[in-house]
């Protein structure tokens, strides 16, 4: 692959807590708790990608950027010290092979919404004639190595 996961200490200091707390609240105050579906991918090690490879496409930030507030305008500064370029990249044959091997071991989800991001499973099951899917590569900031994979999530159990 072109990547390989963040270590567990960087991907825990720098993630961010569970929300264990709200739940016990909720359960005090006799609400009814259930599970969300997220399948959020691990992070990446930016520092194991091949950033140079031909395969990926940079997709840089808008210079000058596009504010999505007023308040933002207003401010006479610039917006950070950096900007971060993100890349598209695409998954490869044994990525689908591995997504149709596990196939069975996700649990089951039909969402909708516009808020609604399907599983790389869920692509490779709707799209089963696609050779490829997109998959954005997004650092998650200027001071960080932690890259987030975005397009392939799925909740797949963790030797997978």
């Amino acid at each position: 692959g072109a990547a390989g996961c963040a270590g567990d200490d960087e991907a825990l200091y720098q993630t961010e807590p569970s929300s264990v707390g709200v739940a016990a609240t909720l359960a005090r105050l006799g609400l009814p708790l259930s599970r969300l579906k997220t399948g959020t991918p691990p992070r990446l090690d930016g520092r194991t990608i091949r950033w140079g490879d031909p395969s990926l496409t940079p997709q840089p930030s808008e210079d000058p950027p596009t504010l999505l507030s007023y308040s933002n305008a207003l401010r006479g500064r610039p917006i950070a010290p950096g900007v971060v370029t993100c890349f598209m990249a695409h998954t490869s044959d044994e990525t689908l092979r591995v997504v149709r091997q596990h196939a069975g071991e996700l649990p089951e989800y039909r969402g909708d919404g516009p808020r609604y991001c399907p599983s790389i499973g869920a692509k490779v099951e709707q799209f089963p004639q696609a050779k490829h899917h997109q998959v954005w590569l997004e650092p998650e900031g200027l001071d960080t190595h932690l890259v987030y994979p975005n397009g392939i999530s799925g909740a797949y159990p963790p030797a997978v």
